[in-house]
């Protein structure tokens, strides 16, 4: 129920009614170190795949992939340049798909997707991560100067019309889930004490 209504603050949009602007942002995450030959398997495809029917249905000129190398080791590439391979053989042509390579988090992609695209007079964008890291996301983006439209990527936790009680029973599942929302509202707790958001 809390991680519903965590997500819920920025509901899904199809690509279809979703307004334009002058990018989309496509923010990296959930990524492990990959392993060859499967790195890019490991990238959260849900973004990408949302990203990529944005751009098909016109909601704007380019998309912005925003995401460095948490991991560093010699024979891997930020996450970034995997991401755009992938959007590439989805059929989105090179020159339309801009990436940086060092942000290491959510502020970090903040600060230097506003420096690419600042220079490129873009100001509005459409900011694409999943609904539980969208209010932090949101808030970075704001803060560097973006107007920014949410366009969640991936609802993880769905309205059933009738829970039964198997719901309710304990799984690795919802331990995860559970996880995932206390860390993310830690980091969006750190991120307001620091005025990053």
């Amino acid at each position: 129920m809390l991680y519903r209504s965590h997500e819920q603050q920025y509901p899904a949009i199809s690509a279809i009614d979703s307004p334009s602007a002058g990018a989309i942002v496509v923010l990296g995450g959930d990524v492990g170190i990959p392993s060859t030959p499967r790195a890019e398997s490991q990238i959260n495809g849900n973004r990408l795949l949302h990203a990529f029917r944005l751009y098909r249905a016109g909601k704007a000129p380019m998309i912005m992939i925003a995401g460095g190398n948490v991991f560093p080791q010699e024979g891997l590439e930020a996450e970034a340049v995997y991401s755009r391979s992938i959007l590439e053989e989805m059929g989105v042509p090179r020159q339309a798909i801009l990436i940086e390579t060092k942000s290491r988090n959510t502020r970090e992609n903040g600060l230097e997707t506003r420096q690419v695209l600042g220079g490129l007079g873009v100001d509005r964008i459409l900011l694409v991560t999943s609904g539980l890291h969208m209010p932090r996301a949101v808030g970075v983006f704001e803060k560097v100067g973006f107007e920014v439209v949410a366009s969640t990527a991936a609802i993880t936790v769905v309205d059933f019309a009738q829970p039964t009680l198997l719901d309710w029973w304990p799984s690795l599942g919802n331990l995860k889930k559970a996880e995932s929302l206390i860390r993310e509202k830690i980091g969006l707790f750190v991120y307001w004490l620091r005025g990053w958001v």
